[in-house]
């Protein structure tokens, strides 16, 4: 099963029981980091919110359940300038961004991940929703700053795709296989190449994972990980691919300038301990 990649292997021979039970298993772990991961680091962006200091408004802020899901329709099924401008009106009108983090954005996040649940969209379709909601934050002007700034005790991991390759159920089920063997993970869902390299610079990672979707778009890694390890906290960072390019391509790492490649996700835990390891307690 090519779980690091996110990507559909077709026809298969297994038992209709067993497809439900791994169905239900992609759908916990991708609500996992929808709600343990994705909603707290997007309110927590604002940091207003983190400290709980909102500032006053003459209008109160509600929205109406009819209200949340055709914002979260807006976001997977509108061009993002519409959000845009329903935001902006939102703030013209007079509402406060606190309220439009804490009583937009969260429960449009929290939304989406039921819809995935209800089998009301696709993977695809949350993936695109939630980076609408990424991008609106960036747009009010306010991205995640709270990470760690230097390495700590415990491993940690950002795990995002190449700009162009958007497959958030892979990676939440890769971020779950190194949570169980003990690292921090940061899904990371940035749309372009430069909210990646923000995501990478903003805090300290031990280890970065970066799944490429399209055979396509192997030119430009090389560059993308030098650019990716130029803007991270940890200078001696390595980097480990995977995704379905690697499936139909023999490129090697070495090639791509890369530290490993791993074409699944207990693969990839392997690789990532491998080549990260902890201090021993007489360090």
């Amino acid at each position: 099963m090519a779980i690091f990649s996110g990507a559909n292997s077709g026809q298969s021979s297994e038992p209709v029981g067993l497809k439900a039970a791994m169905n239900i298993h992609c759908k916990n772990s991708l609500m996992e980091v929808i709600e343990l991961q994705i909603i707290p680091r997007l309110v927590d962006s604002h940091p207003a919110l983190a400290t709980l200091k909102f500032a006053s408004s003459v209008f109160k802020f509600e929205l109406d359940t009819a209200e949340i899901t055709e914002f979260a329709r807006m976001c997977v099924q509108e061009p993002a300038h519409v959000t845009t401008q329903r935001v902006e009106q939102w703030v013209q009108f007079g509402y406060t961004v606190d309220d439009i983090f804490l009583k937009l954005i969260a429960p449009v996040a929290r939304h989406l991940g039921w819809m995935w649940e209800q089998d009301e969209a696709d993977f695809s379709q949350v993936s695109l929703g939630l980076i609408r909601l990424q991008q609106i934050t960036h747009e009010l002007g306010y991205s995640y700053q709270s990470g760690p700034q230097i390495a700590g005790g415990v491993r940690r991991m950002m795990i995002g795709s190449a700009p162009g390759s958007q497959h958030l159920l892979g990676l939440s089920i890769v971020a779950e296989f190194f949570r169980k063997a003990g690292w921090e993970v940061v899904v990371e869902i940035a749309d372009s190449q430069s909210a990646l390299l923000q995501a990478v610079g903003s805090e300290w990672f031990d280890l970065v994972g970066l799944s490429v979707g399209l055979i396509e778009q192997l030119p430009i890694v090389p560059d993308l990980i030098a650019q990716m390890k130029r803007a991270s906290k940890n200078a001696k960072v390595p980097l480990i691919l995977g995704g379905p390019a690697f499936f139909v391509s023999n490129v090697t790492a070495s090639e791509l300038d890369a530290d490993g490649i791993s074409l699944d996700a207990a693969d990839a835990v392997t690789l990532g301990n491998q080549l990260v390891k902890l201090p021993s307690s007489g360090d």
